[in-house]
C-alpha cells in the first residue's frame, strides 16, 4: 500500500507541474481502506476474489450433522438478520480467519475492516447438495515489504508459498479458501445446534475437568 501511495504522489507532482492544478490530496476516502462501506463492491483497494465449494448430501450429514435444507434455511434466515441491522454485506465471521491469517503473515491488521466485507451464498442444487461461495471484493494482501519480510512472518508466507514478488495472488486465494471453510463450519454448528457446545468443549475457556 505503501508504495501504491508512493507512485500515486508521484504522478499527483506530475500533473500539478504540467496542468493548471493548484494543490492535491493523497487520499480522497472513496476507496474506504480500513473502513467499511457500500463502495467497497465496487471494487475497493485489494483484489477480488471468490470461493466456493459443492457440498454433497452424504458430507454434511455424516460430518457436519445437518440436512442441506437445514444449512440453507440457516443462511435464508441469518441474511434476514444482516438486513434488518443494515450490514454491509454478508458473511458469518470473515474478521476471525482474516485475524489470524493477517498477524500470521505480516500484513496490516486494520485492513481487515475492509477485506471483511464480503457476501457468503449458500445455494441448493438439484435438492440434494449445497453450493457455498465467499466473495471478497476487496481483499488487501501484500507478500513484499511491511511486516511481509519480518522473522516468522517470512517462515510463514513460505510455507505457504506466497512469498516475495509475485506471490500476493496465492496468498489471496489462501484467505477466500481459508474464510470459506470458516464459513460452512460455523453455519453447520449453528443449524445443527451444537454451537454452544462445540465452544465448550474446544474453546480456550473450557472448564477444568
Amino acid at each position: 500500500m505503501n508504495m501504491i501511495v508512493k507512485a500515486t504522489e508521484c504522478a499527483c507532482q506530475w500533473i500539478l507541474h504540467h496542468s493548471e492544478a493548484r494543490d492535491f490530496l493523497v487520499f480522497s476516502g472513496l476507496s474506504s481502506e480500513k473502513r467499511s462501506s457500500g463502495n467497497l463492491f465496487a471494487g475497493g483497494k485489494g483484489k477480488k476474489v471468490v470461493a466456493g465449494a459443492r457440498l454433497p448430501s452424504a458430507l454434511l450429514q455424516n460430518y457436519l450433522h445437518i440436512t442441506p435444507c437445514q444449512l440453507v434455511d440457516l443462511w435464508h434466515h441469518t441474511m434476514l438478520g444482516h438486513v434488518q441491522a443494515h450490514a454491509t454485506g454478508y458473511n458469518g465471521h470473515y474478521a476471525n480467519g482474516l485475524a489470524a491469517l493477517f498477524i500470521a503473515c505480516g500484513q496490516d491488521v486494520a485492513n481487515i475492516v475492509n477485506s471483511s466485507v464480503g457476501i457468503t451464498n449458500f445455494e441448493l442444487v438439484d435438492q440434494e447438495d449445497v453450493y457455498v461461495s465467499v466473495t471478497l471484493p476487496s481483499l488487501t494482501v501484500a507478500t513484499v515489504g511491511g511486516g511481509t519480510a519480518l522473522g516468522t512472518s517470512r517462515e510463514c508466507l513460505a510455507m505457504l508459498g506466497a512469498s516475495g514478488k509475485g506471490g500476493a495472488p496465492q496468498l489471496a486465494e489462501i484467505a477466500a479458501a481459508t474464510l470459506l471453510a470458516g464459513e460452512i463450519s460455523m453455519a453447520a454448528a449453528i443449524a445443527s445446534g451444537e454451537f454452544v457446545q462445540a465452544h465448550d468443549r474446544y474453546g480456550r475457556n473450557r472448564p477444568e475437568p
